[in-house]
């Protein structure tokens, strides 16, 4: 009996398969912060200027605020690491001086874009230690310290006594201290202000100082009396009106054609 042999030969074919590891980055990609709204002056002085803004954002850890002279360029001021923050207060600026801002978020390393522009000129600085000399019965002589470096003009109001409120009496060029109001009315008194103005900004008002065009000669005394006495006594008696006065002298005269004589000299704020 034949036997068949089958022979089966196998090739094994040994493949070499690589494979090539991708590791996954598991950081996460953080959101671009908002940016700030809104950016307004809330209130401003000869040295200083106040900002708000709004945001709707929590993911921010804080504000950078940027700040440019004029035309000048901007450039950081100040950087608020707190995420409510809505409002910032630039002090010890120059008076008078336009300054633009604006601002922007941001986190980490992540900023936001930035807000809107805004700008606010200083006011001038204000005139101080306003004085007022009489000079005469009808003219006063008004003084200050001036304190601004970068005024147009100097406003000068002016009220009487009896009068409530301030008109403008003139307006002065710039680089001036000091003047003086004439052709007044005597025996009046008068209240004086002054401000720094440049274009259309002003300064807050100075001080009021006040001035009285008392006259040089003294009122005379006015509801004169006399009374007799016994025997060639007469009291006399009268108003004191003057408040400059130094004296007064009594004269009498026996008739109308004798001419009137001396009698006594008194002194001051004496009315018998």
């Amino acid at each position: 009996m034949t036997r068949l042999v089958l022979m089966f030969v196998f090739t094994l074919l040994v493949c070499s398969i690589s494979f090539i590891a991708c590791e996954e980055d598991s950081t996460p990609t953080s959101p671009t912060p908002t940016i700030p709204h809104e950016l307004s002056v809330t209130d401003f002085s000869e040295n200083s200027i106040s900002l708000s803004w709004k945001l709707n954002d929590d993911f921010i850890a804080g504000f950078r605020i940027f700040r440019a002279e004029a035309d000048g360029e901007f450039s950081q001021i100040i950087q608020l690491d707190d995420s409510e923050s809505r409002i910032f207060a630039d002090l010890n600026l120059t008076e008078g001086t336009l300054y633009r801002y604006k601002l922007k978020t941001f986190q980490g390393d992540a900023e936001s874009g930035f807000s809107n522009i805004i700008s606010a000129t200083t006011l001038p600085a204000a005139p101080s230690d306003l004085v007022v000399n009489r000079i005469s019965e009808s003219e006063l002589k008004i003084i200050w310290i001036e304190n601004s470096l970068n005024e147009d003009n100097y406003e000068i109001q002016r009220r009487e006594d009896s009068i409530e409120e301030f008109t403008t009496r003139v307006t002065l060029g710039a680089n001036l201290n000091e003047y003086s109001d004439i052709d007044l009315t005597t025996n009046t008194t008068y209240h004086y202000r002054a401000r720094a103005l440049q274009g259309e900004a002003s300064s807050n008002w100075s001080n009021i100082a006040t001035g009285f065009t008392k006259t040089d000669t003294p009122i005379r005394p006015e509801n004169l009396t006399a009374e007799l006495r016994s025997g060639k006594n007469v009291e006399l008696k009268w108003t004191d009106v003057s408040d400059n006065e130094i004296g007064f002298v009594v004269e009498m005269s026996p008739s109308d054609i004798q001419g009137w004589r001396g009698l006594d000299s008194l002194g001051t704020d004496t009315e018998e």
